[in-house]
């Protein structure tokens, strides 16, 4: 009897793995699918791809065989990944309504299925970037409290990053006390969960950024304190970091800044700190108001790693460094090092270059002989292929007040330019250059130019086929740009409705950016110029912070005296 069973528990075996791997297989070149249609433009395509692969998703159908938890979590988190990007085809597409609908599907599969915390931190982002706060909390603080009640090292991260958006939703709704009780969680993860040094110090910064600096500068001070040569061997960075945030908060404590750089020392005797990392300490000391200790880590820098590209920093800063103390020959001798040491690329060595001329123009006060070096400058541009150096050498002319010196180079530049856009490029190429020319014309006063590549730079991200122009970061911020410098260009060539189109457009699709503030006093300016005075004291009512906010109650000052 057993011998006949025996092949049919076999059989089924055998039948059940070829229905799991079959299946995950074909999940994955669904999921693929769709993928490389959403890459190719095809929204609506990928669209039916992502519905057709979620729809046959174990955590949707409930036939989950006997698959491991951990291969059911990696199942989860490639669901997660066809959800949040299916929710954001829906939405360049405007389909607002199917876009809800995902969502809604979404909370229906968590409440039916155990997701690990990794996969609720993922699933957390998707809520918070479809505007459910509500259900982001909850993932997060399950995360949190999941960790609280059963400790695992391999969820420590995970923990910290959930706290860090915790804390960041709770600061958004004003939920004081929520702040409070979640940072109290994580500063007691530190020794409950035994967490790293990487993760202590963000711990550490999440405290010193919410408002604890006790709690924050004693997480950071502890990690210092503690510290072994295994920990500078294998931390070196996550130290680092530390030692830097605790140079800058402490920068008016001589006896704790005293305290830190004897710690340094130490350190710099039993562990050589990358090149990396003894740039950034050496910034750290120049910010916090240790120039001698900066200055003398720079010197080091560039004289045992020559090669690298922190010894051309390096250099860079001590001649701005001593420029600023008005120590106009060493700040010379500097900048002549750099062009010695490093001639290409000749964008940098020309940049020095310009600055070493500033220095002399400080130490001489002869203008006669800084025109003589700006030709010269001018002359080298001649013979430089890379239009991107010309372009920025006229801007620097510009500035100086050469000015027609400046408008021959930038023609220069120009022409490289327009050569380099005739030949097959990409569109990440093409939309570099198209930057470059608005960012360089407009303080030359080239508004026509400005317009025209602004314009050509818009279309091309709004009608690519390359997903990376859609999501990216850069070519966010290159597209927010290009509609300040179009909104910009097109007042001064006094064309008001233009420039009210590129404003409005700005403030719909980066209303939340760093930017958006100066966009709105620009439209406050705009209409002001247009009479519309009502209309301008809106504008510049909304303008949230920073020196905007000062000229904005400035202009409402004025505009209540004027009535």
């Amino acid at each position: 009897m057993k011998k006949k069973i025996f092949p049919h528990l076999l059989l089924a075996a055998c039948s059940l793995f070829l229905t799991t791997t079959a299946w995950g297989m074909h999940e994955h070149k669904l999921l693929n699918r769709a993928q490389a249609l959403s890459s190719q433009g095809k929204q609506g395509e990928a669209i039916e791809k992502y519905k057709q692969y979620i729809s046959t998703h174990p955590a949707v159908t409930g036939k989950k065989g006997r698959s491991s938890q951990r291969n059911f979590q990696y199942q989860l988190r490639n669901l997660l990944i066809a959800y949040k990007e299916l929710i954001g085809q829906q939405k360049v597409m405007g389909l607002d309504r199917d876009a809800q609908k995902s969502l809604s599907h979404l909370r229906q599969i968590r409440r039916n299925n155990e997701f690990g915390s990794k996969n609720l931190y993922n699933l957390s982002g998707i809520y918070k970037n479809n505007g459910d706060l509500q259900e982001a909390m909850a993932a997060l603080r399950t995360i949190v409290a999941d960790q609280q009640r059963k400790p695992r090292e391999s969820n420590n991260k995970v923990f910290v990053r959930a706290c860090a958006r915790l804390v960041k939703i709770h600061r958004t709704l004003g939920s004081t006390w929520e702040v409070e009780e979640v940072l109290r969680a994580a500063s007691n993860g530190i020794e409950s969960f035994e967490l790293d040094l990487k993760d202590r110090y963000r711990v550490g910064r999440l405290l010193l950024e919410n408002g604890d600096k006790n709690g924050g500068e004693k997480v950071l001070t502890g990690i210092i304190q503690f510290t072994t040569s295994y920990d500078l061997a294998t931390e070196e960075n996550a130290i680092v970091r530390t030692l830097s945030k605790l140079l800058k908060i402490n920068a008016g404590d001589t006896k704790a800044t005293n305290d830190l750089l004897k710690t340094i020392m130490v350190f710099d005797e039993v562990h050589e700190f990358s090149p990396q990392n003894q740039y950034k300490l050496a910034i750290a000391f120049l910010n916090s108001g240790h120039e001698k200790h900066g200055i003398t880590a720079l010197e080091k820098i560039k004289d045992t790693f020559p090669e690298s590209t922190q010894a051309r920093r390096a250099l860079f800063v001590l001649g701005r460094t001593a420029a600023s103390s008005a120590h106009w020959e060493r700040a010379i001798s500097y900048y002549g090092e750099y062009i010695s040491r490093y001639p290409e690329p000749r964008f940098f060595s020309l940049k020095a270059y310009s600055r070493l001329i500033d220095c002399q123009w400080a130490l001489l006060a002869d203008h006669d002989l800084i025109a003589a070096e700006a030709h010269h400058l001018a002359d080298l541009a001649n013979d430089i292929a890379d239009y991107e150096t010309q372009l920025n050498l006229a801007r620097d002319l510009h500035d100086k007040g050469f000015e027609e010196l400046a408008q021959a180079t930038f023609d220069l530049g120009l022409s490289d330019a327009r050569s380099q856009l005739q030949k097959n490029l990409t569109e990440r190429e093409r939309l570099r250059i198209l930057w470059n020319l608005q960012r360089y014309a407009y303080p030359l006063e080239r508004f026509p130019l400005v317009e025209d590549c602004a314009v050509e730079a818009l279309q091309l991200m709004d009608g690519s086929d390359g997903n990376y122009l859609h999501v990216g970061e850069k070519s966010r911020f290159i597209k927010s740009q290009s509609l300040i410098w179009l909104g910009q260009a097109r007042q001064r060539m006094s064309r008001p409705e233009g420039a009210r189109m590129a404003y409005a457009q700005f403030l719909e699709e980066f209303g939340e950016s760093a930017d958006a503030d100066y966009v709105r006093f620009l439209m406050g300016k705009w209409h002001e110029e247009q009479g519309q005075r009502d209309e301008a004291e809106k504008q510049y009512r909304q303008v949230k912070g920073g020196v905007w906010k000062e000229r904005s109650l400035k202009k409402l000052q004025h505009g209540r005296a004027k009535k």
